[in-house]
């Protein structure tokens, strides 16, 4: 097989059950794309956004809906024959009988899989870019899109991982905290049990401060999976 053969051939891509509205379930091929296509998805997706009176930029929920169905159009094919499955943008987008927000993000992400399985594409997740995406992740009202969901696999799970790698580290600075936090209130009981405290002196038990009289308050736990 050669590499112009990679989005037709018969053995390349993943095999899905997929449920479409109304509840019948089919099987589609999902297939990788090779770079020439970015351009054909960018230009469509551009076009999608001017059609609904959206700004055609990067962040712009209609400009994202419009990069998903594109993708999906050209990476969505029938496992028997290797034709397209879907026969247009339109019939995919139909505000009666296309394809809802969750069916196009499931497809999505499969194409993003097999992209990763066959076809990496390149992506590499800075520290400023890390941040941005964790203030607009905390902040992204309830059902938009997500400002890392669109990017290259590879940077998605770096996103993942680096989030990971930044609660554990959280919660071992508060385990550090309430070791510390006990060893202090260890050290000030033994005192007070050496020593008689002298008439007018200060209660030493109610004069230790805030953070020693009692454990700081834990990390937030991350959100559940349905949450994010």
């Amino acid at each position: 097989m050669k590499f112009r053969d990679l989005e037709r051939g018969p053995t390349q891509g993943r095999t899905e059950d997929f449920e479409l509205p109304g509840g019948v379930a089919v099987k589609i091929r999902v297939v990788p794309l090779l770079a020439g296509r970015d351009r054909e998805i960018e230009a469509g997706a551009v076009e999608y956004a001017k059609s609904v009176g959206a700004e055609p930029k990067q962040g712009e929920p209609s400009y994202e809906r419009g990069v998903y169905a594109h993708t999906i159009l050209r990476a969505t094919l029938d496992p028997e024959d290797g034709a397209p499955f879907f026969a247009s943008i339109a019939e995919m987008l139909d505000p009666d009988k296309g394809l809802d927000r969750d069916r196009l993000a499931m497809l999505f992400e499969w194409q993003q899989q097999a992209q990763a399985d066959f076809a990496p594409r390149a992506g590499k997740l800075t520290n400023a870019q890390f941040f941005e995406w964790l203030e607009r992740t905390a902040e992204a009202p309830d059902g938009t899109d997500l400002p890392f969901e669109s990017s290259p696999r590879v940077m998605r799970r770096a996103f993942a991982r680096g989030m990971a790698r930044l609660y554990r580290e959280t919660a071992a600075g508060y385990l550090a905290l309430l070791q510390e936090t006990a060893r202090l209130r260890s050290e000030i009981a033994s005192l007070m049990g050496k020593s008689s405290p002298m008439p007018g002196s200060p209660d030493t038990a109610t004069s230790l401060p805030p953070s020693a009289e009692s454990p700081p308050s834990p990390p937030p736990s991350p959100p559940a999976e349905g949450d994010a």
